[in-house]
């Protein structure tokens, strides 16, 4: 019996399985937040008067609530590749990779899009907030450089007086790069370009959703 109660204790502990819940503060980022009011915005692009592109940094730290962003990533690619919104590697076959992306690089996830992504200025700071895939709830997944994004501010300060179009576009992770070797044989081999993380496009227009 004592044997038994020492191998117990000297098990390591089971890892709990990450799981997304909404955040307790929802109503209040859902109050605050510049996103598509709509499923759908349509404009041309003279009717938009402001755009940028943006890194979102903290993606490799823990958000407000204290969740590693990474894992928050992961769940979403994760529920995105389940529903059918994401591919990997653009759904293309090894054969295929190589007639399309010769000399080039594929990554598994990179350069394609969430659903929904919007932000929240709170003080002299923009918050991202990354939505699920059925839009019930949104999860801070980082921030924007507070130099580069002072152009945005202002909109943000009247954001009833605007549209917004921001989309979070993933990067890094694992790629796929094809090249020739010495016999001309076209060659895979992986790579990988650091952790995912999440870039932002942001389009700014008169009011119209």
């Amino acid at each position: 019996m004592e044997n038994d109660i020492v191998s117990q204790v000297g098990e390591p502990a089971e890892k709990k399985k990450f799981k997304l819940t909404a955040p307790e503060n929802l109503s209040d980022i859902l109050g605050k937040v510049c996103c598509k009011r709509g499923r759908k915005l349509i404009f041309t692009p003279k009717e938009v008067i402001f755009d940028g592109t943006y890194t979102v940094f903290g993606t490799d730290k823990k958000n407000e609530e204290g969740l590693s962003v990474k894992d928050i990533l992961d769940a979403e690619i994760k529920e995105g590749l389940r529903l059918g919104y994401l591919d990997k590697f653009d759904g293309l076959k090894t054969s295929e990779i190589k007639e399309e992306y010769e000399n080039d690089v594929v990554y598994e996830f990179a350069e394609q899009e969430f659903k929904k992504t919007g932000l929240v200025l709170d003080g002299d700071e923009i918050k991202v907030y990354l939505f699920d895939w059925d839009l019930s709830a949104c999860h801070h997944v980082g921030y924007l450089d507070k130099e580069l994004s002072q152009g945005l501010i202002p909109f943000l300060e009247k954001r009833d007086d605007y549209s917004f179009d921001v989309c979070g576009i993933i990067t890094g992770g694992k790629g796929k790069r094809v090249t020739k070797d010495e016999n001309g044989k076209l060659v895979v081999t992986k790579e990988k370009n650091g952790d995912v993380g999440l870039e932002i496009d942001v389009s700014v227009l008169l009011r119209k959703d």
